[in-house]
Parts: C-alpha cells; structure tokens; sequence
C-alpha cells in the first residue's frame, strides 16, 4: 500500500494536478502546478481553488458548475483557461474526479496544458488564413478583377 502512495505523489508531482475539498480550499498542489502559473505553493494551499479559475470574474459559478456535474457522474472534462500571477493566459484540458479520502469527499484536478497547441495552427502557413473557415470564405468571395467566382479548389 505504501508503495502505491509514494507511486501516486510522485506521478502527482510531476504533473498539472491539485486537490480541493468541497468548498474549493485548495488541500494539495503539485509542484510543477505551481511553478506554471508563477505562483509559490504555500500561497495556493488553503487558497479557494475558483480563485485559480478567475480569469474572468466567474471563477466561483464556473468551479460550482462543475462541482455539481462531478457530483452526479464523478467525473468532468473540459477546457479550462486560468491566468498566472504575471498575467499570461493559459488553457487547460483538465479532468476533475470526485475522491474519498478516508470518508472526506475531494475532487483531484488533473491538467494538460494545451495553450500552444491552440494557437500553433492559428495561420495555415500555405494560405496564411486563420482556419478552414476563413479558407471557404475567401474562397467563395469574388475575385477583385474577375466577375466570376474563384475557379480553384483545396482539398480539405
């Protein structure tokens, strides 16, 4: 049993994780959390865990919402955006579970963050256009020196 706790802190160190009671008092974050959002552990721990969400002044309805999905099915997913103490915008694919430790009821926040994969493919290097939709639109605007439509097409 003891091997499976050391097994579980160290993969929670070394990952995007947290853990808050119901309330949203931040119980445990891991160290790689904290350096990410620029901010020191002793400051998040006790911290209320939608204050970490409030990017846009909603932080408590958003971590509400959540916590009452997480209480009928155990489990949410989602896209998370948080700011860190510099002021940087980051999105997250996160996972909340609802855990019984020793009969007190935790929710254990798993995070991916996915803020570059997001804006890497924000410009088609080939067209220089934002997305598959900005494709379709510029192709279907008539050309400045022609009365006809664009007469060529991209496989999409």
């Amino acid at each position: 049993m003891e091997q499976l706790l050391n097994r579980f802190n160290s993969m929670f160190e070394e990952n995007l994780c947290s853990i808050c009671d119901i309330n949203g008092n931040v119980l445990k974050i891991s160290n790689s959390f904290s350096v990410l959002i620029e901010t020191k552990k002793e400051l998040l721990i006790g911290a209320r865990h939608y204050d970490l969400l409030n990017h846009n002044k909603q932080g408590r309805e958003i971590f509400l919402s959540i916590l009452d999905k997480v209480k009928v099915n155990k489990y949410w997913k989602g896209m998370l955006k948080m700011r860190t103490a510099r002021g940087k915008l980051l999105y997250f694919d996160t996972k909340v579970l609802l855990v019984n430790n020793k009969n007190v009821m935790e929710l254990l926040w798993i995070k991916k963050e996915v803020t570059n994969n997001l804006h890497k493919d924000k410009y088609c290097s080939l067209t220089n256009l934002r997305n598959k939709s900005s494709l379709i639109q510029f192709l279907s605007k008539k050309h400045p020196h022609s009365k006809t439509h664009r007469s060529f097409y991209v496989a999409l």
